[in-house]
């Protein structure tokens, strides 16, 4: 049992056992093994419900090897694919140890995922058809009097009661097509080679090390669809920010027991939309620009900007963090 999310769902359920972690976050398959080994567990019925990903930390679950091991002591293995699913090859039938029993995500992260269905596959031999569906409602039945009924014996038509989600369908069907098309081993290529030329362009700020570097974290997302020109565009404002980002604390309130910041002329747009709005919509003449076109003028403006507030910057105002807190620095 792994992950948060896992934990917290299944608690009220059953009983949970908890694996230690090595360094770096990754699963200690020994104290997996040691733990299903265990006398009181043996007569017991065992489901290992894991997450093949961290969607925090990038942490991959070494899902065969777990499936392995637990199937040599009798137990179910499942797996939550919802952060990897996108960008992996899932081979539930790998051999006769390594397969998994049931798989779940739902495809929101996929290419086109959002408003889709979720996925639940199980293996046929762990559904009982001698009991009920999940749910019984309309299209789970071949027969039904006052004093009986008669389940359909196909299990996926048994576990889909009442009118389906046509559209999730369709739209789950698509985003899976569509992951298949790119090819999960070209995905990874390109990620591995955005990675690598970002790490290759902070490697010299990281070997001056972490000294002022906010408590925390904020996730840059190099996406594999991403061009050259885009990815340059965000390494770009990063430094941008490192050079100017002090000039720009007075523009900016920040609450130190949240970690937000909060821009002193924010206030939320009155967005109002409905059928009527969208109908009366003049969406006017749009200018069409490249990107590059508008990268070069988001900086341009960026840069004119904090030469102004370059000039009006007090060194003397910038306030620091308590000293139980790693030091940075804020108005």
């Amino acid at each position: 049992q792994t992950g948060g999310e896992s934990f917290y769902s299944g608690k009220l359920a059953k009983k949970i056992v908890l694996f230690s972690e090595k360094t770096g976050g990754l699963l200690d398959l020994e104290d997996l093994d040691a733990k299903l080994s265990r006398k009181e567990y043996r007569h017991r019925w065992k489901i290992g419900a894991f997450s093949a990903a961290s969607n925090v930390s990038g942490v991959v679950t070494p899902v065969y090897e777990v499936a392995r091991i637990l199937h040599r002591h009798n137990a179910l293995a499942f797996f939550d694919f919802a952060a990897i699913a996108p960008y992996s090859e899932i081979d539930m039938c790998r051999d006769k140890e390594s397969y998994f029993d049931g798989i779940y995500f739902s495809p929101h992260k996929f290419l086109g995922g959002p408003g889709s269905t979720g996925i639940l596959i199980i293996h046929q031999k762990i559904y009982r058809k001698d009991l009920a569906p999940t749910i019984g409602a309309g299209g789970t039945v071949d027969y039904v009097s006052f004093d009986e009924q008669q389940y359909n014996p196909e299990i996926e038509v048994r576990e889909k009661p009442g009118t389906p989600g046509i559209l999730q369908i369709m739209r789950a069907a698509l985003a899976l097509e569509l992951k298949q098309q790119l090819g999960p081993k070209r995905i990874a290529e390109r990620e591995k080679e955005l990675i690598r030329r970002a790490l290759e362009k902070f490697k010299d700020r990281l070997m001056h090390g972490y000294s002022g570097v906010k408590p925390g974290w904020v996730r840059v997302n190099f996406h594999f669809l991403i061009t050259d020109e885009e990815f340059d565009f965000i390494f770009n404002a990063i430094c941008f920010v490192c050079r100017y980002g002090k000039y720009f604390l007075s523009l900016y309130r920040f609450d130190i027991h949240t970690g937000s910041w909060f821009n002193k002329k924010y206030s939320p747009p009155q967005v109002t939309f409905g059928l009527e709005e969208a109908l009366e919509a003049d969406e006017g003449e749009r200018e069409e620009r490249s990107p590059q076109e508008l990268f070069g003028r988001y900086k341009h403006e960026a840069l004119k900007i904090a030469e102004a507030l370059k000039n009006d910057f007090d060194e003397k105002a910038i306030k620091t963090t308590e000293k139980d807190l790693i030091p940075f620095v804020y108005l």
